[in-house]
């Protein structure tokens, strides 16, 4: 089986972008992705990788301010480790006035057209067209971040288009109320990552300033799919 997972990077509320991003691979791939991103992890006593954080120096990423190299080295390595053993990228950035101005709003509920469900659903039909184009005839599994807004609109979406129901899954370990582990889906960690580059490449694209950041550019040298839906598509 392969797994696709997507988090999400934006919102619908209060920023002019919403990102859908993420990687697939099969089972056994994710399985080895999870020892190395872990292990990478556990190295600089972390157990847990979320980008906002390590940019901005909070929750695990406390005093990281003195250590710039380690953390230029962190991330370099763990986008390895997401390249060497994820097979793709797909993904969708939608400028959130694209449902505003192109659709009316009882075509937008019915539909359940919200802008991070619309992303997801874009996002999956990319995985579909490579997995026809590859001859991949295997079930695919599509993992989401759980919590993110617009979960119920993305489920109903896929049902109306027919697509098997998503799963929602935490990226970061939690303790259920009994005391027992539930583990994170860390390839999630790896979707927040590529979504929060994406998302600054398009804060720097409205200010007409700046460029991709050396990160995007890394992962850029894996084949993937991106699509930008914007008032002029």
């Amino acid at each position: 089986m392969f797994t696709a997972c997507f988090d999400a990077s934006g919102t619908v509320h209060d920023q002019p972008h919403l990102v859908v991003a993420g990687f697939i691979a099969n089972a056994n791939d994710w399985i080895s992705f999870d020892k190395e991103w872990r292990q990478r992890l556990r190295q600089e006593g972390i157990s847990y990788f979320h980008r906002v954080d390590c940019k901005y120096n909070k929750e695990e990423f406390v005093g990281w301010e003195v250590k710039a190299d380690a953390k230029e080295k962190l991330l370099s390595d763990l986008i390895s480790i997401i390249k060497g053993n994820t097979y793709r990228y797909f993904g969708c950035i939608i400028t959130n006035s694209i449902l505003d101005s192109k659709l009316w709003t009882k075509i937008r509920d019915k539909f359940h057209l919200h802008a991070y469900a619309f992303a997801g659903v874009v996002s999956i039909s990319q995985v579909y067209k490579w997995a026809y184009r590859s001859n991949i005839k295997t079930p695919i599994e599509w993992i989401f971040e759980n919590g993110d807004d617009g979960k119920g609109e993305l489920m109903e979406c896929m049902k109306i288009h027919g697509l098997p129901p998503p799963v929602f899954k935490g990226k970061k370990d939690k303790q259920d109320k009994i005391g027992n582990i539930i583990p994170a889906f860390t390839g999630l960690q790896a979707a927040d990552f590529l979504a929060y580059e994406l998302f600054q490449l398009m804060k720097q694209v409205d200010k007409q300033s700046g460029s991709a950041s050396p990160y995007l550019r890394q992962f850029n040298e894996k084949i993937g799919e991106l699509q930008h839906l914007t008032v002029k598509s």
